[in-house]
């Protein structure tokens, strides 16, 4: 594969401010809809990232371009890489019916080099994800994957800087006390909360300046079928727009769990804390019912059957 660009547009395209809206960057640079033609079939995208002080990068393979063309293990694929690197580099897995499948992240460099190697990094693993042949069987075997691929992404692969530090400890036992956990140990990375049967986890991030939320929506383990496929092509959809919007991004973990995770800032952790959690419980109830509402789930189908008449046809 040539992973190098036909023309040498790095520069011009992402020496934008991270400030810039995305609305200011378009009319800026000129692009439409903040993303240009990489090479073959791969779209490039650059974006405003909502949680953090930085920009994100997109990569798409347009060659999925319809949806119907994304093979239903590829979906889970990409949602469970999504669940893996959360911690790590924060991968989010999309899916657009105009410009394919891909995946998202946060970027800190501003070199070509920096660059380069992130677009190569999303481009190596968007290959292997989405052009290994899956298996005849409705579930996956782990062996029909490079090995240790999805555990791969739950560690840092970028040489960008380190950003975790004490500020980031203190204010995860800050927030535990404002949600009434006292006496939270020192070394204990997370704490949990639960609204109604609506279960959080809360924990410092490893290599990002920010706490990362997990929500636990539903259990997608009795889902099979094109019910299970709608419902995966639905999240991967949803998180096209889970960067710019600050919204929660889904991926499944490996006990078939949807989880929408969410990012929140140092300064937000310390002023909008209430406001922000509040939002994303609001956000992960509605994207309950929304799950339910696709599978039809809780909806009663009443069949009445009625006996044929003699010689209603005749």
């Amino acid at each position: 594969m040539n992973f190098q660009p036909s023309e040498n547009i790095l520069s011009d395209f992402f020496n934008e401010p991270a400030a810039r809206s995305s609305a200011e960057f378009k009319e800026a640079s000129g692009l439409s809809d903040g993303f240009i033609p990489w090479v073959d079939d791969w779209l490039l995208g650059l974006h405003r990232f909502e949680a953090l002080p930085c920009r994100g990068i997109s990569l798409w393979f347009t060659r999925f371009a319809d949806p119907e063309k994304l093979h239903p293990l590829f979906q889970e694929r990409l949602l469970r890489y999504g669940y893996y690197s959360r911690t790590a580099d924060y991968l989010v897995a999309m899916l657009d019916e105009f410009r394919g499948a891909g995946l998202s992240m946060p970027i800190y460099s501003d070199s070509d080099d920096g660059i380069l190697s992130t677009i190569r990094y999303l481009q190596k693993d968007l290959h292997t994800l989405l052009i290994r042949p899956a298996p005849d069987s409705i579930y996956e075997s782990p062996d029909s994957l490079p090995e240790n691929i999805f555990l791969s992404a739950a560690t840092p692969r970028l040489n960008h800087k380190k950003f975790y530090d004490i500020k980031i400890e203190s204010a995860l036992i800050q927030i535990a006390c404002q949600c009434g956990i006292e006496d939270m140990p020192l070394d204990k990375k997370y704490f949990e909360l639960v609204f109604d049967d609506l279960f959080v986890r809360v924990q410092a991030h490893s290599s990002l300046p920010c706490l990362l939320f997990d929500f636990f929506l539903k259990d997608a383990s009795p889902i099979y079928g094109t019910m299970r496929q709608s419902l995966f092509g639905a999240m991967l959809q949803l998180n096209q727009n889970s960067f710019t919007m600050g919204s929660l991004a889904l991926s499944l973990d490996n006990r078939d769990f949807i989880v929408g995770s969410g990012l929140m800032s140092l300064p937000d952790a310390e002023n909008n804390f209430h406001t922000m959690l509040e939002r994303w419980v609001e956000i992960s109830i509605g994207m309950r019912a929304f799950f339910k509402a696709l599978i039809l789930e809780d909806v009663d189908v009443d069949f009445i059957a009625e006996p044929l008449l003699t010689g209603e046809f005749e």
